[in-house]
């Protein structure tokens, strides 16, 4: 069942009518989903399952639904199972041959897209950025090359890491959406290019608490290459010397990642240029 992501008015009727209906709520935090159901007059009984001990609260949930008990889940904010703790609940409860109902609500990803006025191409949703510095430099390089807008989580203490590895492998002219504390008091969303999103962090001391929804724009699209401009633009000499190698089919393959070009005039050309004694793959 999805929460609110930060304003507690965002919760749906139907989440409010179901939370007051069970009889156990399984949530990521009671603590912080007490906020919540006090807020609306729930008093159910509730327990943890959480990312350490979601395998046992799966089994202590199947045992609830066996004893005839109605039982909803819940995570801090936003849905089960979406960066969050929910997905082994979810099988497991399924698995055992109970149904399981998706309640919708507040999200924070259509929330920032809704503002980010990319278009209608679609996105990739990636999740929560690596913290591991060669890993958090492998998932930028992914989203800087994503045909379409890339929409991903970072929390406050490495927003800087995260952006400053962005700064270093993006274009400076591409367009980033950086939504702090969406739906929130101190809700702010910045529209900038990649070069000044540093600065813009660190002008505020405040911009560096609050989690963080970030929507970088897509790859501009590769100029497509005409096939009677291969000897104008070198590509012969890049299959020349492609070719000892891989041989005529996968060096025309290759160029055509780069260049866009058709690959079978690539691949022709290719011959084209072959050596009669070349004994190479092809």
């Amino acid at each position: 069942m999805a929460t609110p992501i930060g304003n507690l008015s965002d919760l749906g009727r139907r989440a409010c009518d179901i939370l007051k209906e069970v009889d156990l709520i399984a949530c990521e935090d009671t603590r912080v989903s007490r906020v919540l159901l006090d807020s609306i007059g729930v008093h159910a009984r509730t327990i943890a399952a959480h990312e350490h001990n979601e395998r046992d609260a799966s089994s202590r949930i199947v045992a609830a639904l066996e004893a005839g008990l109605r039982v909803a889940l819940v995570c801090d904010a936003g849905t089960p199972a979406i960066s969050d703790p929910g997905a082994v609940v979810v099988a497991t409860v399924r698995a055992a041959g109970h149904r399981v109902v998706p309640v919708p609500g507040a999200c924070a990803v259509t929330t920032l897209l809704s503002v980010a006025a990319f278009g209608e191409g679609g996105y990739c949703f990636a999740g929560f950025v690596p913290s591991r510095r060669r890993d958090r430099e492998a998932f930028v390089s992914a989203a800087r090359d994503s045909p379409r807008p890339t929409v991903f989580f970072e929390s406050p203490h490495r927003i800087g890491d995260t952006l400053a590895a962005m700064q270093a492998q993006c274009e400076a002219e591409r367009r980033l959406v950086l939504g702090r504390e969406l739906t929130k008091r101190f809700e702010e969303i910045a529209d900038l290019r990649v070069s000044d999103a540093l600065a813009w962090l660190e002008a505020d001391p405040n911009r560096m608490r609050g989690e963080y929804v970030i929507a970088l724009a897509a790859a501009p699209a590769r100029p497509r290459v005409d096939p009677g401009d291969v000897v104008s633009l070198g590509i012969d000499a890049l299959l020349a010397a492609l070719m000892p190698e891989l041989g005529a089919n996968r060096s025309a393959r290759l160029v055509q990642g780069l260049t866009g070009g058709d690959r079978r005039a690539l691949y022709a050309r290719a011959l084209a240029l072959k050596p009669d004694d070349d004994g190479g793959n092809t």
